[in-house]
């Protein structure tokens, strides 16, 4: 594919932020079991960046997971159902309470 990679992200520079990444990477699911590490990854961006850019993350992780999907119906699904997760995770966490 080509474009951006996470490590171009800046919120992905952070190694905190890279660990929990890595860990969630190793099994990207979306299942109950595996929420916890990508929960944990979304914690760390929103530490780092309080408004991370979900355009690039969006780019980087296709780039991410290219190789990964045979089906590329299902890995286009994937990062749809991932970055909508990373935003509403965003948004709550920067909601303001009157």
């Amino acid at each position: 594919m080509g474009g951006i990679t996470l490590s171009n992200v800046n919120y992905m520079r952070d190694n905190t932020v890279r660990q929990y990444y890595e860990k969630w990477e190793l099994n990207p699911f979306l299942v109950d079991r595996y929420k916890e590490d990508f929960y944990r990854f979304v914690r760390a961006c929103l530490m780092v960046d309080r408004t991370p850019d979900i355009d690039h993350l969006k780019s980087a992780l296709r780039d991410s997971f290219y190789e990964k999907y045979e089906d590329k119906e299902k890995y286009d699904q994937f990062v749809s159902d991932v970055v909508v997760l990373f935003e509403h995770l965003r948004n709550f966490a920067n909601t303001r309470l009157p």
